[in-house]
């Protein structure tokens, strides 16, 4: 689909040797400099350079309670367009 691993470069760096500018979608700004540092590379982000189709009918929504869940499924009738509402407090044990 086109997915790219993104670029951690300073921005200021970025136009010059990181990325020629129809790759700058890839660029994510890294400031090691800073207090404190601005620094995504924990994350090893992928990109793709448009939308991604994707469905729902794959996903879960995630939320923090059941009373979220709740909030969710009323207005679809309690059909979600996704495969499922799942209230972290639940999957957690953190509350009711």
């Amino acid at each position: 689909m086109g997915a790219r691993p993104v670029i951690y470069s300073p921005w200021c760096e970025a136009g010059k040797i990181a990325a020629p500018p129809e790759e700058r979608w890839r660029v994510v700004t890294i400031e090691m400099e800073r207090t404190p540092p601005l620094d995504w590379t924990h994350e090893r982000e992928w990109r793709v350079a448009s939308d991604l189709p994707l469905e729902a009918r794959y996903f879960s929504a995630l939320v923090a309670s059941w009373h979220d869940a709740d909030a969710i499924f009323e207005p679809f009738d309690r059909h979600p367009p996704c495969a499922g509402v799942i209230p972290l407090d639940a999957l957690l044990g953190s509350g009711a």
